[in-house]
């Protein structure tokens, strides 16, 4: 999914783009086993992302004034989260066997799938003064969002930051015990905030 905020803020010229369009590729899974490392990026379905694991922000916003320094006009901060929803299987998209594997809040507790963003070492061109690298993450099917990457105001996040997932030990993936055999898809939610990040 491709998020753009190009909204014009009050005193700034907004330009902030997220290209997080990436699938995510397990391979064979063990039930209740241990955490299966990244096989690749090619999704089972047409629309599940790029083959190459980029996720990638381009932050061009600057202060409209002309007082401010410049580090301080390209250097506004953001936040970019993830959020793993419902794993459905291929042989029954419409879930007539009402087996979700999530557990989302207002429904049965089902063991749910599991999956791990470790954090990867990032790159920031422009005026970024060190690269920023990605927040692991760990984010449960149908659960909350987490945060997996931000930058605090003033700490660099003028230019483009380039996180890469295609490494086997990027991401990992867990199944809940009682799953039944057959191949699982499952969307992830990316959403850029303009907000600056906090050290949280």
């Amino acid at each position: 999914m491709n998020i753009n905020e190009n909204t014009v803020l009050p005193g700034f010229i907004a330009w902030l783009i997220c290209s997080c369009n990436l699938g995510f590729n397990f391979g064979t899974i063990r039930p209740g086993g241990i955490n299966k490392a990244l096989k690749d990026n090619v999704g089972l379905t047409d629309d599940n992302g790029n083959s190459e694991g980029v996720l990638q922000v381009t932050d061009y916003r600057t202060a409209d004034d002309a007082s401010q320094p410049d580090s301080a006009a390209g250097n506004l901060g953001y936040t970019v989260t993830a959020q793993l929803g419902e794993f459905i299987g291929k042989a029954d998209p419409d879930l007539t066997s009402g087996s979700k594997f999530t557990t989302a809040a207002g429904t049965t507790a089902t063991p749910a799938f599991v999956m791990t963003l470790n954090q990867v070492t990032g790159n920031t061109t422009v005026t970024g003064p060190v690269d920023k690298d990605s927040t692991q993450a760990t984010l449960e099917a149908g659960g909350p969002e987490a945060k997996v990457l931000g930058f605090n105001a003033d700490e660099g996040s003028y230019g483009q930051t380039t996180i890469n997932y295609k490494a086997a030990n990027a991401a990992s993936l867990k199944a809940p015990a009682n799953v039944t055999a057959g191949s699982y898809d499952a969307a992830v939610t990316w959403t850029l905030n303009a907000a600056a990040s906090s050290n949280e």
